[in-house]
């Protein structure tokens, strides 16, 4: 793993952020996680500084991490993104993981570990999510350029027809 990696720990119990945090250091990270105690602290924090990946608990407040994690994402943040959750569950975890979370990883989880081990894997992953957006967008716009070229091909065309008719009655 990447011992240059920052982190974002968003998540409104104290404790929990401590656990993260600790795992986090003991890892021997070369940057300490940052904490956020609610979303606006998190997107203002995002805003301001480059993070690659965000641990979020799955609830922020009165708010879903939900409403968080389609902010990050809307805003086509290249952060990772690993939701803590309460208890290991697969059926949570499948959801977390179809609204776009890169993994999740329960409380009871938390090592040093675990914890670099779930960030890598999200961090790798939306790293390959962004590159795959940049080569649609390269994609879209070489296929608008072909587009651009074919009908000038296609103009150029009707032009040399013309002028080989034009030719062709001046012969006669």
């Amino acid at each position: 793993m990447d011992g240059n990696l920052k982190l974002l720990v968003v998540g409104d119990s104290a404790v929990e952020r401590a656990l993260v945090c600790q795992a986090w250091d003991l890892a021997g990270v070369r940057y300490a996680a940052v904490e956020a105690d609610s979303r606006a602290v998190a997107i203002a924090a995002l805003e301001n500084e480059q993070f690659d990946c965000v641990v979020m608990g799955e609830q922020l407040g009165e708010s879903s991490g939900t409403v968080l994690l389609q902010n990050i994402r809307d805003r086509r943040l290249p952060t990772g993104m690993v939701i803590l959750v309460q208890e290991a569950n697969q059926r949570k975890t499948w959801e977390w993981l179809a609204a776009g979370a890169g993994d999740c990883i329960a409380k009871q989880e938390i090592s040093p570990e675990t914890l670099c081990h779930r960030v890598w894997t999200a961090v790798r992953l939306r790293r390959a999510e962004m590159q795959t957006l940049a080569a649609s967008a390269q994609v879209q716009l070489i296929l608008a350029e072909n587009e651009r070229l074919n009908y000038a091909v296609q103009e150029a065309e009707k032009i040399r027809n013309r002028v080989v008719l034009t030719l062709g009655r001046n012969q006669q």
